[in-house]
């Protein structure tokens, strides 16, 4: 019998672990999400799910089934809101007839990120020059012929 209660031990342990914790059955508005954003409703509790629809950020009218579960330390509510049902993260929900908080929507980032400035680098010590003569070069041109129609200009007198 020892064997037996370890195993109902072990068993109810897990199931405490995974069991959904059951909520009051209520009606709650959308509260904490930016202006113009959505509340995604997952296909289970947690982000990892794949979304099953979306409550503006002013949705009301978002029904609880009762169904809550816990995951990594955030509550999830099993909501319906317009005919979709799904998951939802339980702190951005307010009970109906509570003050609800419109977060602004946020700025848009730069298109370019901000890097801070490195200092430049230090130059080469300048070394002194010593003057030296510079030697003309002669540039040699290559002839060219020149089109019949244009007249050279005559060679200057001396």
């Amino acid at each position: 019998m020892k064997t037996f209660s370890f195993f109902s031990a072990i068993a109810l342990a897990t199931t405490l672990n995974v069991a959904p914790v059951h909520a009051a059955t209520d009606v709650y508005v959308v509260t904490g999400v930016p202006s113009g954003e959505f509340l995604n409703m997952r296909s289970g509790a947690g982000t990892g799910n794949a979304i099953t629809g979306r409550i503006p950020f002013n949705g009301q009218g978002v029904v609880t089934t009762g169904e809550e579960k816990k995951v990594n330390g955030t509550i999830w509510a099993k909501v319906y809101s317009n005919g979709v049902g799904g998951w939802v993260n339980k702190q951005y929900l307010l009970p109906e007839g509570k003050q609800a908080t419109v977060t602004p929507a946020k700025p848009a980032k730069p298109a370019v990120t901000p890097r801070k400035a490195t200092p430049a680098k230090p130059a080469a010590p300048i070394t002194t020059l010593t003057p030296r003569a510079i030697t003309p070069r002669a540039i040699i041109v290559p002839p060219i012929k020149v089109p019949s129609y244009i007249t050279l200009p005559k060679p200057a007198e001396k």
